[in-house]
């Protein structure tokens, strides 16, 4: 018996278990869209409130080109130190009250750490499961 097609493919993909190398190949490559995407909102926003967050948005370009291009394990995790150091910045921006320094996005820092993170676990699961079962 047949297994209906799944009503949001794309939410599943993004929110399900990864199961098979091709597909973790997919998400990693759509993450790394995703976070390429996230680089060009943040670099748009730097430009219409104040160009402080610009290095921010280099960051989530470079990296998530990397990821789409590769698909690799080192490219994701320099994407997700590269959104987890954005975010700890932005925090800590608005935590000591200094208004003019670094980017103050927030909500894309962390929206950039979940998609890197998320392209971490596709990556990894791609290299484990396209390995040879043991004997």
């Amino acid at each position: 018996m047949a297994q209906p097609a799944p009503a949001h493919p794309l939410v599943d993909r993004l929110f399900g278990p990864i199961s098979d190398p091709s597909g973790a190949r997919v998400l990693a490559r759509e993450l790394g869209v995703g976070l390429l995407l996230v680089g060009v909102l943040q670099a748009a926003l730097a430009f219409a409130a104040g160009r402080d967050a610009l290095a921010d948005a280099a960051a989530f370009a470079i990296t998530g080109g990397l990821v789409w291009a590769t698909a690799g394990r080192l490219a994701a995790a320099l994407a997700l130190a590269a959104a987890t150091g954005s975010a700890a910045l932005s925090i800590a921006t608005l935590a000591i009250h200094a208004p003019a320094s670094g980017g103050r996005n927030i909500v894309l820092g962390l929206v950039a750490v979940w998609i890197a993170g998320r392209a971490v676990v596709a990556t990894f699961a791609m290299h484990r499961l396209s390995r040879p079962a043991p004997p």
